[in-house]
């Protein structure tokens, strides 16, 4: 599971999605996963693409235009099940009941069934549920390695369209960032010092290119005054830290059972809400270093 969340709704009712779909939205937001508009649906025709790509499929059971076609949301369901497993949420304003009764008869597997009444408790009952499934130390360590990766081709992205720029200060900024990184001498000393023939070169190259791209923005950040919150210091706390622990350290178990992972100095106890603190910071970072770009490259378009 990437931090981008895809939701795919089959519903006929555009009013009674308007009524929900903030809620599901915020539900989305607030555990540190991105929000994509849901592919819609009005029937099961109308879908091109592949099911398994979505992370929850919501599917109504009373779908008017699949009725005139003789499809019901079952047999939807039926047709995602023949090569999908993903997360499928069935609702009708006829009750539980009447959906498990369909869901036995069709000999349906893997659908919560929930009535209208409650869509959107039980919506999240389930999203907190099917997050939890892959919410374990490994994903985790998939998904940061992803979406660093995209920060980093972000701060590039910046780095490019500042030296494209006639910046009076450019010369000032790149000799106080060569100043900040010799301030880092001692603790790049006692980097060194733990270091043998055996290190990795991952390591070594992961750890100064996050560095010093990222001491780079924040000089950048500061002489355009994009007004982005972005900080080297906060950002080497909240990501480039815990990024090559996740990179490179093997997971331990204390005494409370809890999951954690130690390299010298820095420690990462593992939970639910450390891994939604997690997404939640590689989102604002997101935004943010999309905010220095912008105002790069208006600039560059109003030369």
């Amino acid at each position: 599971m990437r931090i981008k969340f895809y939701i795919l709704w089959f519903e006929n009712e555009p009013t009674w999605i308007e009524g929900k779909i903030n809620d599901v939205k915020d539900i989305v937001k607030e555990e540190g996963f991105e929000w994509v508009e849901p592919m819609i649906c009005k029937k099961g025709s109308e879908f091109r693409g592949d099911y398994n790509d979505f992370d929850i499929i919501l599917v109504d059971y009373r779908l008017v235009g699949g009725r005139k076609e003789g499809q019901s949301g079952a047999d939807i369901i039926n047709t995602i099940r023949k090569n999908c497993y993903s997360t499928i949420i069935f609702y009708s304003q006829d009750g539980e009941q009447v959906l498990r009764k369909e869901i036995a008869d069709k000999r349906l597997d893997g659908v919560f069934c929930v009535s209208r009444d409650d869509f959107l408790d039980r919506f999240e009952q389930i999203f907190h549920t099917t997050t939890k499934k892959v919410e374990d130390i490994n994903n985790l360590r998939g998904l940061v390695m992803a979406e660093t990766a995209d920060l980093e081709s972000l701060k590039m992205e910046i780095i490019e369209l500042y030296d494209k720029l006639d910046c009076p200060k450019k010369k000032d900024m790149i000799k106080k960032t060569i100043d900040t990184m010799s301030k880092n001498v001692d603790d790049q000393r006692v980097f060194f010092d733990s270091t043998t023939e055996n290190t990795t070169f991952v390591e070594l190259l992961d750890r100064f290119n996050f560095y010093r791209k990222s001491i780079t923005v924040h000089r950048i950040n500061k002489i355009k005054n994009s007004r982005a919150s972005f900080n080297h210091e906060q950002f080497r706390k909240e990501i480039i830290d815990k990024r090559n622990l996740l990179a490179h350290v093997k997971e331990e178990k204390n005494e409370d059972g809890e999951i954690y992972l130690e390299s010298r100095d820095k420690q990462l106890v593992f939970s639910r809400e450390e891994a939604k603190k997690i997404r939640n910071d590689i989102l604002k970072y997101r935004r943010e270093l999309g905010k220095i770009k912008e105002v790069l490259q208006e600039t560059i378009d109003e030369r």
